[in-house]
């Protein structure tokens, strides 16, 4: 069944994997990799995690982001929101700000860290636990955008 606004993609569709930490990257604000490709994000440990929908006929575009859930909450960001189911806060958050070319300071600052994106905008964010390397949990958001959202201005 393909990805949709109310289906999550299956847990075959996030490949895991792993890249030494030594591994130079380039700049922060590379291009976004061609349509069709399966979008990527980076943990601190070097793990990379990809995720391609199923079904590109339903998507305009795609993001995914993830974070481990055992990670500290940095002391402002628990302060402004809380540590409350934090980490499934921001990774939603961060793909929200992914799918609509905000930056993720922009995004909070105007949207501030809900769990979900606004009703009514055409973003379809999902959130799925894996089990990770060493045996801890990575909490992943996966999301996708149809075509009534403009990717260079942010969602209201």
């Amino acid at each position: 069944m393909p990805y949709g606004a109310d289906r999550p993609p299956a847990l075959a569709e996030i490949a895991l994997s792993t890249e030494s930490p030594a591994r130079l990257r380039g700049p922060q604000g590379g291009t976004r990799p061609a349509y069709g490709s399966p979008t990527r994000t980076h943990l601190p440990d070097g793990t990379v995690l990809s995720w391609r929908p199923a079904d590109l006929s339903v998507v305009e575009r795609y993001a995914l982001d993830a974070e481990y859930t055992d990670q500290r909450v940095p002391a402002a960001l628990a302060r402004r929101f809380g540590r409350e189911d934090f980490w499934t806060r921001w990774t939603r958050a961060e793909v929200c700000a992914k799918l609509t070319d905000t930056p993720i300071l922009v995004w909070i600052g105007t949207h501030g860290l809900p769990a979900d994106p606004a009703a009514g905008t055409g973003l379809r964010v999902h959130t799925v636990d894996l089990p990770g390397l060493g045996g801890r949990t990575i909490r992943v958001s996966t999301g996708a955008a149809d075509r009534s959202v403009a990717g260079d201005r942010p969602v209201a």
